[in-house]
């Protein structure tokens, strides 16, 4: 935490010439995402937990309690904090992505037409509906939710099409701040493997 700290501190004080020379602001925005993580992933933790206690408070949550007593509830609920954590963090990171591309911190003169502002948008969505309707990977009784092979199959396709569709856009135009959109794509579509082979493997046990 010291050198998050410490590595917030340095950008805080940057100057702001630093944001737009080019190799420079590439590394101050990776440094700022793996900042940002470490905060989102907090903020995720308390956001899935107040979830659950808020479901409790309804009357919602029908699992046994002789177990979970016996745990602290970060412990009880790791797996499934980590699983939101995938989508919550990501989600996050692509509307930053979305923002720094557009908003000229990091690349001055851009407009609509000369960043992939359309696979950005679409990716912000994916990721926004994939959190709302995939944001449990255990119920109540802690075996794993099946989910529909078709949520995973359009899922899938989306993703591989933004993928294409970028490909062919950075092909056929000159564009100046690709290389956000591109980590963008790469790590939304990597995160998503991730996510299934988390699924695949785990599909069939109760307790983890």
């Amino acid at each position: 935490m010291g050198c998050v700290l410490y590595l917030q501190f340095n950008i805080n004080n940057s100057r702001e010439e630093d944001w737009t020379l080019s190799g420079r602001r590439e590394a101050i925005a990776w440094i700022s995402i793996e900042i940002i993580a470490q905060y989102l992933y907090i903020f995720s933790s308390m956001i899935y937990l107040f979830k659950i206690s808020f479901r409790g408070m309804l009357g919602y949550n029908d699992e046994g309690k002789q177990d979970r007593y016996k745990y602290d509830a970060i412990e009880y609920y790791q797996f499934d904090l980590d699983w939101f954590a995938f989508l919550f963090i990501f989600l996050f990171l692509d509307v930053l992505c979305l923002y720094w591309s557009l908003s000229g911190i990091m690349y001055t003169n851009l407009t609509m037409s000369n960043v992939n502002s359309t696979a950005l948008i679409v990716l912000c969505c994916t990721k926004l509906l994939q959190t709302l309707l995939m944001s449990d990977i255990r119920d109540s009784h802690k075996r794993v939710i099946q989910y529909s092979n078709w949520l995973w199959l359009i899922f899938a396709g989306v993703y591989l099409g933004i993928g294409i569709q970028h490909y062919i856009y950075v092909s056929t135009r000159v564009l100046c701040n690709h290389i956000l959109v591109e980590a963008a794509i790469k790590m939304e579509i990597t995160i998503f493997v991730l996510q299934f082979l988390i699924y695949f493997f785990n599909k069939n046990d109760v307790k983890m």
